[in-house]
């Protein structure tokens, strides 16, 4: 099968996740769909609401989804969560199918492409999601001739902006799903005092 994985601190977790992973499905003919929750990217600072707490996010962000499911396999890692170890933990969890590692083109401009670097490209199918301010293109010519960049996403958000206006009631309706919101609201997760910029 097709499998295309959508990694995120889903810190919270929102429609673009779906969004992009919906448009990978549409433009490259995936199978299957899995939103990983990411424990700790080397890139970001501490996160202070816990994996499995961000993990239940996420079932609830595809909850009911067609070929939609979570996957929690960067819970028992120590350190941080360096792409490479995922998509060898992906591969070794399904070693018999074709795995898509859909990114941001933030994601692809920031990447460490230090000498080696260039291997990982070989590990999987790398699919890029246009981000505004980041333009793919901006990217070296040996990396562009090994990713697939998606060409009809729409709308882009980020969970930056989201945990900023968390309690704006317009941005929590159109950007987060009704049950993410109900339980960030529950457990009052991103109070002014809790919110950290990742």
């Amino acid at each position: 099968m097709k499998i295309g994985i959508v990694g995120s601190t889903c810190n919270p977790p929102h429609k673009q996740h779906i969004a992009i992973g919906e448009c990978a499905r549409q433009e490259l003919g995936l199978d299957r769909l899995i939103l990983l929750s990411v424990k700790s990217p080397p890139h970001k600072d501490a996160i202070r609401v816990s994996l499995e707490t961000r993990t239940l996010m996420a079932k609830l962000a595809v909850a009911g989804r067609r070929g939609w499911e979570v996957s929690d396999i960067d819970q028992n890692r120590k350190g941080k969560s360096h792409t490479r170890n995922l998509i060898l933990d992906i591969k070794k969890k399904y070693p018999k199918d074709e795995i898509f590692w859909i990114i941001g083109s933030d994601v692809l401009l920031s990447m460490p492409w230090k000498p080696g670097g260039y291997e990982i490209l070989d590990l999987c199918r790398f699919v890029v999601a246009p981000r505004k301010g980041f333009p793919a293109v901006k990217a070296k010519k040996r990396i562009l001739k090994k990713v697939v960049i998606l060409k009809n996403l729409e709308k882009k958000i980020s969970s930056t902006s989201i945990r900023k206006e968390i309690f704006t009631a317009g941005v929590v309706k159109q950007h987060i799903s009704a049950s993410v919101s109900q339980f960030i609201r529950a457990n009052n997760l991103y109070a002014p005092e809790q919110t950290i910029l990742l």
